[in-house]
């Protein structure tokens, strides 16, 4: 059976917009506006980005800037990129912050290369100690094609959510 709309959460991470605009395509066919969650680590111009794949490379969970209202149930999708073969740090402490819950959570990962990403999404299940309800990868090449939206509404489909037409 198909969950509604109100059960499902979005939360995004993106510093160069290619997961956000991943999260926006999902978003309509989900009928649910991502939340994107910010972190002020990753504040200074050029440093930022070097500090940002170091912590994607070890794992690390970084404060964010919002208190998270996580709900009890229902599903939560994360979407995120991944720098240096690690995800972003935000999502390791939205992954933390879920590693006790009943929701279901899948991961929908961006990135340049995604031949690297396996160990990435085995990590992700391991760090939230139950399986995924559902993983992919899309390359930020593919993400703005006809063949990325519909890789995202086939991934909308495959969590059991009633898509919206778009």
């Amino acid at each position: 059976m198909p969950q509604k709309p109100s059960s499902i959460l979005i939360y995004v991470y993106s510093r160069s917009g290619h997961s956000r605009r991943v999260a926006e395509h999902l978003g309509n066919y989900l009928g649910v506006a991502p939340f994107e969650v910010t972190t002020c680590r990753y504040s200074w111009p050029v440093l930022s980005w070097i500090t940002a794949a170091r912590d994607g490379m070890r794992g690390r969970a970084v404060p964010l800037d919002q208190s998270l209202d996580l709900p009890e149930g229902g599903l939560v999708v994360l979407v995120g990129p991944v720098w240096a073969g690690g995800v972003g740090a935000p999502l390791n402490t939205l992954i933390d912050a879920l590693a006790n819950g009943e929701q279901d959570v899948a991961v929908l990962l961006t990135c340049d290369d995604p031949n690297e990403l396996t160990a990435s999404l085995h990590k992700i299940a391991e760090r939230l100690r139950r399986p995924l309800k559902g993983k992919m990868v899309l390359s930020n090449g593919v993400q703005d094609t006809s063949e990325g939206h519909e890789r995202i509404r086939a991934f909308a489909e495959a969590l059991g959510v009633q898509v919206t037409a778009q």
